[in-house]
């Protein structure tokens, strides 16, 4: 990961808090430099090394220029997902991404399936949000087989569900964690 200064880090966090929490699709200098009250020269040094990084878009409006964050291009959670069938127990209401533990985010973005269940239905395009590229499926046993048989050739599955109104079973998984969204993986 590139090395950025305490200020660079501060910059950073806000752009992705204001992304993902705020659902601002972009920032400006004016928003950093009021809100952070860091000087105008420091953010744009910052962001000047971020988009040499590959980790910032730019785009014009008129006179001002908005900055976005590529999330696609950052590799924090890369190697920290293992290959597996991971069972998230969303609530269904729980907003995607905003609510999301950074382990479940980290999930969905290394799946190469999300399976979703009937209480999660309406949140299809919202995985999208979390940076999800993978296919998506409806819950099924052919897909529950489709996501084991894509683990074992290496990559990540997901089947989300909310555990107080979707009755699945699958049976020989493992908890990993059970702090706000459980997390479980097949073995």
């Amino acid at each position: 990961m590139y090395k950025l200064s305490h200020s660079g880090k501060l910059v950073l966090m806000y752009m992705a808090w204001r992304h993902l929490i705020c659902g601002f699709d972009y920032v400006t200098v004016k928003d950093m430099v009021s809100d952070l009250d860091i000087p105008e020269r420091t953010v744009r040094k910052i962001l000047a090394q971020l988009r040499d990084a590959g980790l910032l878009e730019m785009r014009t409006s008129g006179r001002r220029i908005k900055y976005r964050l590529l999330f696609q291009n950052f590799s924090l959670d890369a190697s920290e997902v293992e290959p597996g069938v991971y069972l998230l127990d969303i609530p269904a209401e729980v907003r995607i991404p905003g609510d999301l533990t950074f382990r479940a985010f980290s999930i969905l973005r290394s799946a190469r399936l999300l399976i979703y269940t009937a209480s999660h239905a309406d949140k299809k395009a919202l995985f999208k949000l979390a940076r999800c590229t993978c296919s998506i499926k409806p819950y099924s046993e052919e897909a529950i087989e489709e996501a084991r048989g894509l683990a074992s050739l290496g990559y990540v599955a997901v089947v989300v569900y909310d555990s107080r109104r979707d009755e699945i079973h699958i049976p020989d998984a493992e908890p990993l964690s059970t702090v706000y969204i459980n997390i479980n993986i097949l073995k």
